[in-house]
């Protein structure tokens, strides 16, 4: 029920009654931190707070086709491609957050669930199929962090 209303788009307001499914409700409101009646409205929380993996995902948002997700093969595998990269480097995330944060800049709800399983699934370590010719530059994880790096001191 919850995909469905991350599903509507410019909607002014929304009213949610939550019954039962405590912590997908939780994990929705980290989501979107909505104004709840009767209570101040926050500042909405950092749902990644690795740089590297933010700037990560902020390059493959740019290159996939947000209204399919990773339902096409070559976008499927740039996720895979990039967790690896992401893994092998130390670069440690939280599958959910990575949800989260697809949610909230511009993934429909399907694709932002696809980004997540990739990305339990080489949390995991599991092999996932994907084509031998490299999506991503050898040097991805120096030049995110140049790029970070560079904001933090610009």
């Amino acid at each position: 029920m919850l995909n469905l209303i991350d599903n509507i788009k410019n909607s002014p307001a929304l009213v949610i009654v939550p019954c039962g499914m405590d912590a997908d409700i939780e994990k929705w409101k980290k989501t979107w931190n909505p104004q709840i009646p009767g209570q101040q409205q926050t500042t909405p929380e950092e749902l990644i707070d690795n740089y590297v993996i933010e700037e990560a995902l902020k390059t493959l948002t740019n290159t996939v086709n947000l209204s399919t997700g990773l339902s096409h093969p070559r976008d499927k595998d740039k996720a895979v491609e990039l967790f690896h990269i992401l893994i092998e480097n130390n670069e440690l995330y939280d599958p959910d957050s990575i949800r989260a944060w697809a949610l909230r800049n511009g993934w429909m709800p399907s694709g932002a669930d696809q980004l997540k399983n990739v990305a339990q699934a080489i949390l995991d370590g599991k092999r996932l199929r994907r084509s031998d010719i490299p999506v991503w530059r050898k040097d991805l994880i120096e030049f995110l962090r140049k790029k970070i790096k560079n904001k933090q001191e610009g």
